[in-house]
């Protein structure tokens, strides 16, 4: 776990470490070659997705060391795995979390499989909770997983792309997984209809700001602190939002329309991340990320006041805060 998010989550220490000890189980359990690759696969995760399902299950008094929101906790984690896994094969990427993504220590169709049997494993995972609800949800939401993915791989590369295209992307692929975190919780909690709701669209807006500075990151870290190369979407010719919102002021002829334009080199990308991150875009992307931010907090309020959910609150607040 990050040691400069750690600290936040010191009151579910114990809970996180349990979900470490199931994580490490899952592995041992498994033979080799297996067991090497979960092991690349599942360890120095951040477990954002977890601490949102041990945080909203400890709203309504779900805590401790064991039981289903345990359960339901590593299952969000195995599945936020696999589905880094299959985006890493979709983009060809080089890294994840600081090493080598799967498919380049393995063969790719290993570590498709890879991916396929951690989904399988979550959803096993769920099902053994016996709550149709949060089983339909979580169902749901590898759809809407998959939907995001399949909409981004095929996304025109051009720099039209409009703020609704990036923004709907952002809620299937990453904001659906943490808005399902907290909604499942709470439904497994026993919460309200009107708290369940309002972790729902907090969890939401967490997601849609966490891949919003996410995309930030990737042009403004480094690879030492990210953990993964930068400037890989615009190598990819993807548009993100801060090269949405650079576009938008631009004019026709521009270092960035030309990079996605045109042939790609090293120095054109270089030129073009220079452009970007001098033009007011990042602190504009920044300010978008903060709103959703804002948005979250206000829906947290509706909530009794608790540790918990002032976690939840220090939490959203990191969200935007944060350089890894």
């Amino acid at each position: 776990m990050a040691s400069n998010v750690f600290p936040l989550f010191e009151p579910i220490r114990q809970e996180l470490e349990e979900v470490e000890k199931a994580l490490g189980r899952l592995i041992e359990e498994s033979a080799e070659p297996l067991n090497r690759i979960l092991n690349h696969a599942l360890l120095d995760g951040k477990r954002l997705r977890p601490s949102l399902v041990i945080l909203s299950g400890g709203l309504f008094g779900s805590c401790g060391s064991a039981g289903p929101i345990l359960d339901l906790a590593v299952a969000v984690e195995v599945l936020h795995t696999a589905t880094l896994i299959h985006d890493d094969i979709v983009d060809d990427a080089r890294l994840r979390r600081g090493k080598p993504a799967l498919q380049r220590r393995f063969p790719t169709g290993v570590s498709v499989l890879a991916g396929d049997l951690l989904l399988v494993r979550a959803i096993s995972l769920v099902s053994n909770l016996d709550c149709p609800p949060v089983s339909r949800l979580f169902l749901q939401t590898i759809f809407s997983i998959c939907e995001g993915e399949i909409e981004e791989a095929l996304m025109p590369r051009k720099t039209a792309l409009k703020e609704q295209s990036y923004f709907r992307v952002a809620e299937l692929k990453t904001a659906s997984l943490c808005s399902a975190a907290c909604e499942m919780a709470a439904t497994l909690s026993g919460g309200a209809q009107s708290h369940v709701k309002a972790l729902q669209h907090f969890g939401r807006n967490l997601g849609i700001a966490f891949q919003i500075v996410d995309d930030v990151l990737d042009f403004t870290s480094d690879k030492k602190t990210l953990g993964k190369e930068t400037g890989t979407d615009l190598r990819r010719g993807l548009v993100t939002l801060p090269a949405v919102y650079y576009l938008q002021g631009a004019g026709r002829d521009n270092p960035v329309s030309r990079y996605l334009s045109g042939a790609k080199s090293r120095r054109g990308l270089l030129e073009a991340l220079r452009t970007i991150r001098s033009s007011g875009a990042i602190e504009a992307s920044m300010a978008e990320a903060r709103k959703h931010v804002d948005a979250g907090r206000l829906m947290l309020k509706e909530l009794p006041e608790s540790g918990p959910r002032e976690t939840l609150l220090s939490l959203a607040d990191r969200v935007v805060d944060r350089r890894f």
